[in-house]
């Protein structure tokens, strides 16, 4: 145990000379390499569980530090990361008619900012998982990963079900009875900076296998820079460098480095020019997402010819026999 001046050196003090690190005496310690669903503090992946012949697992890379206050891994979320006038909001729509899907668009960031309620805290020593404090920072130990439920709850407010299914619910049949499998997730076109906060592509694939541990990211990127930047220049977007190509073409490659560090399971690299030609590509994407039995005869093509207009005219199928992991 660290004593008062090594902790007011390393945490910086004030009046806070009296604080005291004390080590974590639950349970966690003796349980967590125990995989069994009824320990309170357990590593089990509930996508991994009771698994049947033929089923495979939505997150078998999943890192679930479970505990009586966060099961990290129980929501599934597929997320779309891209650049703006790449084909995001295409995509968007595309794997919004998957079953059991819901995804969110643009949100201004707010992974980006979400990163900062966790690395302020988390950085901190006092902080640390599995230590608890005396004295003016005074706070039982918090369990491993247990930031991941709250941040996951910014997402699920902010892309609530529709109003039918919102108005169903009542302190008998909470909501939990009428959206407990959904797949949730967004698209985002801001994911490594926003004002001040930068975030590294290593940085961001931390956040995503830390707070989103059973989550699929699709990563998409468009390879001709000149006719983004053409898109762009129409729609008269005020965002600094949003008509720099060169600047484009970093983040193209931080989005590819993203990819690399999410790892083949959990982050796919796409590319527009390939997807919109090709609809083989886009059924790929959605082979390796989990669904069963699904394919697009049609791409959408929302947003056409430098616009913000909806596609009305294009009607994909995904076939009578498509299913959800």
């Amino acid at each position: 145990m660290m004593d008062q001046q090594q902790q007011h050196d390393d945490h910086g003090g004030g009046d806070d000379d009296d604080d005291q690190e004390q080590e974590s005496s639950s349970e966690e310690t003796s349980t967590r390499n125990t995989p069994t669903l009824y320990l309170a503090f357990n590593d089990t992946n509930p996508y991994n569980a009771n698994l049947k012949e033929g089923e495979t697992s939505f997150c078998p890379y999943a890192t679930c530090h479970n505990s009586p206050i966060c099961g990290p891994c129980n929501q599934r979320f597929i997320f779309i990361a891209a650049s703006g006038r790449s084909g995001s909001t295409s995509l968007l729509y595309m794997i919004n008619s998957l079953p059991n899907v819901r995804l969110s668009g643009e949100n201004n960031g707010e992974l980006n900012v979400a990163s900062l309620v966790e690395s302020n805290l988390m950085s901190h020593k006092k902080f640390r998982p599995g230590k608890s404090w005396k004295g003016a920072w005074l706070h039982n130990a918090i369990p491993e990963q247990a930031l991941a439920c709250p941040i996951q709850h910014i997402f699920k407010t902010i892309n609530p079900p529709d109003m039918d299914t919102s108005m169903q619910v009542n302190r008998n049949t909470p909501l939990s009875l009428f959206d407990p499998s959904v797949i949730l997730g967004l698209k985002t076109i801001r994911l490594f900076e926003l004002n001040s906060v930068k975030l590294t592509p290593k940085e961001a694939s931390d956040f995503f296998k830390r707070n989103f541990p059973c989550s699929k990211v699709i990563v998409n990127i468009r390879c001709n820079v000149t006719a983004q930047v053409i898109s762009r220049e129409h729609l008269q977007w005020e965002e600094p460098n949003a008509t720099d190509s060169t600047a484009l073409q970093d983040i193209n490659q931080e989005l590819k480095e993203f990819a690399q560090w999410l790892g083949p399971e959990m982050g796919k690299l796409i590319q527009m020019e390939d997807w919109t030609t090709n609809v083989t590509v886009m059924n790929q994407v959605v082979e390796w997402l989990g669904f069963k039995e699904c394919a697009f005869n049609a791409i959408l093509h929302e947003n056409k010819n430098a616009s913000y207009k909806r596609d009305r005219a294009t009607r994909p199928s995904l076939g009578p026999r498509c299913r959800a992991p």
